[in-house]
């Protein structure tokens, strides 16, 4: 393996920080996060608005051998898709334009499965997208503009990544926080709709992988491949808490995604990236309980 060093982008975000742990026991890494974020003492890191400067102000590419470019701003109810995708865009472009310069530089671009038309067949890399807003059609762009590069470039379009480190109110924190403290879960209509969820640990060895790999180029579905219905998720949860006292109802409200089912085909990137999932959503939830136990 390559003694080169590798950058990663937006470290200290929930997939950024996996990969950084994950790549630490293999390589000499560097990490970037956002202007005005604190700089960390325990590896090497610096602070870059990749938005509106280029990481060679502030690293010599020429011992670097991957960008993992995980820095993105995530819609909320402070960044709107619009404000998203000009920033994105942004970001992503000096991006590009670094790797356009330094063409010995491999890619790899943390994307996102939300991409995908949701349905009930499986989901290979190509089928058919929905771009329902700015923030998707934007890395949709960003997509295309990576892959038009010389530079070998693996495009990792990731399914709803979980840690017990996250902050956002997902649907599996909010069944966890609401089991350890006993009070019942409801989901709404009959229970269906599935869900695959992804432990960043996962995700962090698909991106090991993909730089151990140097001959790997293209897009590749990472995902546990193990869906699970939001009925049974709640009731795991449950099962998961020791002497927890919840107990698991229909809200009587509708999904709007009733018919959803997560099917993601990770065949392509087992295959090429010799990777698979070895974090079941059962083995998730007990760790994120027990970390929240002590």
């Amino acid at each position: 393996m390559s003694c080169k060093k590798v950058v990663v982008t937006g470290f200290s975000g929930l997939v950024g920080r996996a990969i950084i742990n994950v790549l630490q026991n293999n390589r000499e890494v560097i990490g970037v996060n956002y202007k005005g974020e604190e700089k960390l003492t325990w590896f090497d890191n610096v602070s870059i608005d990749l938005s509106n400067k280029s990481i060679v102000e502030k690293i010599d590419l020429m011992q670097v051998d991957t960008i993992i470019h995980c820095a993105a701003l995530i819609p909320n109810e402070i960044n709107s898709f619009e404000k998203c995708r000009l920033i994105n865009s942004k970001t992503d472009e000096n991006i590009y334009n670094t790797l356009l310069e330094n063409e010995h530089i491999q890619l790899v671009f943390i994307s996102t499965a939300n991409l995908y038309r949701m349905g009930t067949s499986k989901i290979t890399e190509a089928s058919d997208l929905s771009l329902t807003n700015d923030y998707m059609a934007g890395k949709v762009d960003s997509e295309m503009m990576y892959s038009s590069l010389k530079n070998k470039t693996v495009i990792l379009r990731i399914n709803a990544p979980y840690h017990y480190s996250m902050t956002a109110n997902t649907v599996l924190k909010i069944f966890i926080e609401k089991a350890l403290t006993n009070q019942d879960i409801f989901f709404h209509g009959s229970g269906n709709r599935m869900q695959d969820f992804t432990h960043t640990t996962d995700i962090a060895h698909a991106v090991l992988n993909s730089i151990s790999n140097r001959g790997a180029n293209g897009i590749y579905n990472i995902s546990s491949g193990d869906p699970i219905s939001m009925k049974e998720l709640a009731i795991l949860v449950v099962d998961t808490v020791p002497e927890c006292m919840s107990n698991v109802f229909a809200s009587g409200q509708p999904d709007l995604q009733e018919n959803y089912k997560a099917l993601f085909d990770i065949t392509k990137a087992e295959k090429e990236l010799h990777w698979k999932p070895n974090i079941s959503i059962k083995e998730g939830v007990k760790e994120w309980i027990e970390k929240c136990k002590k």
